[in-house]
């Protein structure tokens, strides 16, 4: 597990700019189930890819990276399996620093197998 202030210090260099392989930030956040995160993201047909790069007993910190297209409105989503359940975790999106205090918890698609 990655310390959260570690995780937190990847944030000064975060971002994308232009097309390629890059950081997309996360729009919105749903869990699916106790371990599973539907992440809303801003970026289309990204291959994107989701991974959780810190946590704490307050806090999950996800980095979601992919490649970027030129449309300008155009948003996705990618699933995440949580090792351990989210348990009413904020979610921080260590791309733009937002944070996700209100994660809706819904039924599981059985992605994650929780």
């Amino acid at each position: 597990m990655v310390p959260l202030g570690a995780a937190l210090a990847g944030l000064l260099g975060a971002g994308c700019s232009g097309d390629g392989a890059g950081r997309i930030g996360i729009l919105q956040v749903q869990a699916g189930g106790a371990r599973e995160l539907v992440l809303g993201i801003d970026a289309c047909d990204a291959g994107a890819k989701a991974t959780v790069t810190g946590s704490s007993n307050t806090h999950v910190v996800v980095r979601v990276v992919g490649s970027r297209s030129n449309q300008d409105s155009c948003s996705d989503g990618v699933t995440l399996c949580l090792e351990d359940d989210l348990a009413g975790r904020a979610v921080l999106d260590d791309t733009s620093g937002q944070l996700f205090t209100s994660v809706t918890v819904g039924p599981s698609s059985g992605r994650c197998g929780s």
